[in-house]
C-alpha cells in the first residue's frame, strides 16, 4: 500500500491540515470538499475513509421504474435496517457480542432464556445508539424503554424479542440524496425511529436432515433498526439510501454494514397507487431479509411489477409478507404479515 493509501486508511486527509478529524458526513458539505481529487481506490480501500461518500456513485436507470410511471403508477418505498453494533458485548448480558465464533460458545444464561435469568443494559449499546441518531440529524429521547415482541420461532430461546416499539431512543432526522450519489435530483429521506433490540439465533439448515441446528452465539447481539419514513419512490433511491447508510454508520464507529455476514440487514415495505392518489393509499407489502444491494434493487422493482399488474387486473394486493427469487426475478409469499396485535407487545417488566 502506498503511503498515501496508508494515511487514508488511517483517516487522515493528505491534501490539508485535518489530520484526524473525525466528522460524521451528515455534517459536511458534500458538493464542497476539496478532497475529491483522491483516487477512488484510495476512498473506498478500508470503507472509513473522512471523504468516503464523496466519491460519486453510478448513475441508475431502472425499466420497471420507467414502466410504473408510463402506466400511471407509483410506488411508495419505506425501509427497515437492521444494524448489528460493534460492541464488545451482547445488549443484555456479558457474553461476548462475537457471534461468529464455534457454535454456543459465546452464550449465557440470560441469551438461553433460563427461567429466572435478568437482562443487564450494556452501556456502551446506548452510547452508539446515540451517536448513531445523532449523526442522523436526529434527537435522543429524555425517556426510552423497552418492549417485549412476542413470536415464536426456534432461534428465539425467550419466546420474544426485547425491543423498543413505543418509546426508542432516537425519534426523528434524515438522509440527504443528490448527485454525489447518483441522483440527478435532491432527495430527503426522513427518519421515522431509532431503536435497540436483540438479534436472534441462526438456523442452520442442511446438516441433518429433517433437523435443524441452532446457534446461540448471535442471540442477544446488539442492535439498532433505523425505520425510514415512506419517502422513497424507486429502487434506486432505496438502494441510494442503503448505501449512504453503511458508510455513515462506517465512518461514526457504529457499524462494520458488512451485509454479506449479516452486520446489516434490510427489510423494504412497498405498495402501489395511481397517479393523483394518496401516496399511503395502497396495501404494503414486506420484503425481508434482502441481503445485498442488487437483490434490494431486484426485488423492489418486482414487487412493484406485480402489485401493478395484480390492481391492473381489478384484484387487491394483500398485504404479507414476501421473498425474493433472484433467479426468476419474482417475489413470493412466506406468510401473511402479522399486525402490531399479533405480536402482543406489552413493557418489558425486567
Amino acid at each position: 500500500m502506498s503511503s498515501a493509501g496508508r494515511l487514508i486508511s488511517r483517516g487522515i486527509c493528505t491534501r490539508c491540515t485535518c489530520t484526524g478529524q473525525r466528522r460524521a458526513f451528515a455534517s459536511a458539505p458534500l458538493n464542497k470538499l476539496h478532497h475529491s481529487k483522491l483516487t477512488f481506490s484510495q476512498l473506498t480501500r478500508t470503507g472509513t475513509a473522512p471523504h468516503a461518500l464523496a466519491r460519486p456513485w453510478r448513475q441508475y436507470t431502472s425499466a420497471a421504474s420507467v414502466d410504473q410511471t408510463t402506466a400511471g403508477f407509483k410506488a411508495t418505498i419505506g425501509l427497515e435496517l437492521h444494524v448489528q453494533l460493534l460492541a464488545a458485548q451482547k445488549l443484555f448480558s456479558a457474553a461476548s457480542a462475537k457471534w461468529n465464533e464455534p457454535p454456543n460458545t459465546n452464550v449465557n444464561v440470560a441469551d438461553a432464556g433460563f427461567p429466572g435469568a435478568l437482562p443487564q443494559l450494556n452501556p456502551e449499546c446506548v452510547q452508539l445508539a446515540a451517536r448513531a441518531i445523532l449523526a442522523l440529524n436526529g434527537q435522543i429521547q429524555q425517556r426510552s424503554a423497552f418492549d417485549r415482541k412476542h413470536y415464536f420461532y426456534a432461534d428465539q430461546p425467550l419466546g420474544y424479542q426485547i425491543t423498543q416499539q413505543h418509546h426508542p431512543i432516537g425519534r426523528g432526522g434524515y438522509v440527504d440524496l443528490g448527485s454525489l450519489d447518483g441522483l440527478e435530483y435532491v432527495k430527503r429521506i426522513g427518519i421515522h425511529q431509532l431503536q435497540l433490540e436483540q438479534d436472534t439465533a441462526k438456523s442452520i439448515h442442511g446438516v441433518y436432515p429433517g433437523h435443524v441446528l441452532v446457534d446461540l452465539n448471535r442471540a442477544g447481539v446488539a442492535l439498532i433498526e433505523i425505520v425510514s419514513k415512506p419517502d422513497v419512490d424507486t429502487a434506486d433511491e432505496a438502494v441510494m439510501y442503503v448505501r449512504k447508510m453503511q458508510n455513515l454508520l462506517r465512518h461514526i464507529g457504529v457499524s462494520n454494514c458488512n451485509m454479506e455476514e449479516g452486520s446489516l440487514r434490510c427489510d423494504v415495505n412497498v405498495s402501489v397507487y395511481r397517479d393523483g392518489e394518496d401516496r399511503l393509499s395502497g396495501t404494503r407489502c414486506e420484503l425481508k431479509n434482502l441481503n445485498s444491494l442488487k437483490v434490494i434493487r431486484g426485488a423492489v422493482n418486482a414487487e412493484i411489477s406485480r402489485q401493478i399488474a395484480v390492481v391492473q387486473r381489478g384484484d387487491n394486493v394483500e398485504q404479507e409478507t414476501r421473498g425474493y427469487d433472484a433467479q426468476s426475478d419474482t417475489t413470493f409469499v412466506t406468510r401473511t404479515k402479522e399486525a402490531a396485535p399479533d405480536y402482543r407487545y406489552m413493557p418489558e417488566p425486567d
